[in-house]
């Protein structure tokens, strides 16, 4: 669906509610975890380290804002293409019940509700949310596929495995312990392991706090959980996951606090995520810290000022117990942490000068660091630095 000029978002029924979002022709589908998606997708504020968990027809999304092309430098890193940000509607302004039943074909199922409330003063509020969804993807077909249904078939004969791991990678030749029997992947004994239904549930709760018009607060958490069929660079597969996330957020003032973390499990023994033509298991577990600090204040005694300084600090992780990344598991995670800061003073009745800074450091792969020193004068001024740490030497 375009729900922008240049911007598609379409679900993905695997991995607990993913996503496929293309911004400009370029595309992140939540369910290939083989390479890491280059659309940063934000939640009310919470980077998601992958798009797991937007709830695209939730009741409770207000709005979405998008930022085309590269946005590293306010975002960070794995936002080439772009970042979609998604808005849910606050209990304290949107109070009420909301109530959705679908049916359709495909044997969609589909049922959701949305409870707001508010106190009179609207100081405090709280909000459930919660979603169940079933239903049938288009099915392959017997004559025209059935040189690809045979090679699945023959693939998962004796079910599905969790693969051996000796010395960080996949050894084929070492035995196998069977996770999903023959009978578990071809419920209806009709000899195609190819499966095509999906489910998904969500819940999730929220409390707000409104105490005066300079403060908010937000505490919440979820939990999203989906299985389905899925098509990636490693072949078709069945995904299975669950989402699990919480935030705390608080602005007071100039003051501005953010403390968020998402992870999915990757899957469970009882509810893998397993490709068909290896008949193997893979586990994709992922995980994101973010913290974010932030104050601002006026100095109207010194040019009439006004300065923000922040702090961030973000562990982006991933999982695969060397299933999918063999010996380069770990090497994609990363770690980013800096301080921030910016300016206004007023001169003059009609000069402005702005300035800002953003020292930050850089972690990828645990052993290769890049410092940033950037700062500029708007207009006549620029300054930016960069260094790279040799191994071993502090800076």
């Amino acid at each position: 669906q375009a729900f922008a000029p240049n911007l598609y978002i379409n679900r993905t029924p695997g991995i607990a509610r993913g996503a496929a979002i293309t911004i400009r022709g370029d595309a992140s589908l939540e369910s290939d975890k083989s390479y890491e998606p280059s659309i940063g997708v934000v939640m009310d504020g919470m980077f998601l380290g992958t798009s797991s968990g937007v709830l695209l027809d939730n009741l409770d999304i207000e709005r979405i804002e998008i930022v085309r092309g590269a946005a590293s430098a306010l975002y960070g890193p794995g936002v080439e293409s772009g970042v979609v940000h998604f808005f849910s509607k606050k209990a304290i302004d949107k109070p009420g019940t909301s109530v959705e039943l679908i049916g359709g074909n495909l044997s969609t199922l589909q049922g959701a509700i949305r409870h707001a409330y508010a106190n009179d003063k609207k100081t405090f509020g709280f909000k459930i949310n919660a979603q169940y969804k079933k239903g049938d993807e288009f099915s392959l077909d017997p004559v025209e596929d059935a040189q690809f249904l045979g090679a699945i078939n023959a693939a998962t004969a004796n079910g599905i495995f969790q693969p051996t791991v000796r010395n960080n990678r996949i050894d084929p030749a070492a035995a196998s312990n069977q996770v999903l029997s023959r009978s578990d992947i071809d419920p209806d004994g009709d000899g195609n392991a190819y499966l095509n239904e999906y489910e998904t549930f969500m819940a999730n709760a929220h409390l707000e706090f409104r105490p005066n018009d300079k403060t908010d607060a937000v505490i919440s958490g979820g939990i999203n959980s989906g299985n389905g069929l899925i098509n990636q660079s490693q072949g078709p597969g069945y995904a299975a996951g669950n989402d699990y996330w919480g935030q705390a957020r608080i602005r007071s003032g100039g003051f501005f606090g953010q403390l968020s973390y998402t992870a999915n499990d990757g899957g469970s023994e009882n509810a893998p995520f397993y490709l068909y033509l290896t008949a193997q298991r893979i586990i994709t577990k992922r995980s994101a810290l973010d913290v974010q600090l932030q104050y601002s204040f006026d100095t109207e005694n010194f040019l009439d000022s006004n300065f923000t300084f922040g702090a961030d600090y973000r562990d982006i992780g991933a999982d695969s117990e060397n299933t999918l990344f063999g010996i380069n598991d770990g090497s994609n995670d990363y770690i980013n942490y800096g301080i921030d800061y910016m300016g206004e003073d007023n001169v003059a009745a009609d000069d402005v000068c702005h300035y800002s800074g953003l020292p930050s450091v850089s972690s990828y792969n645990n052993d290769k660091t890049k410092h940033y020193l950037e700062g500029f004068l708007e207009g006549d001024w620029q300054i930016d630095r960069y260094w790279d740490e040799p191994e071993g030497v502090e800076e």
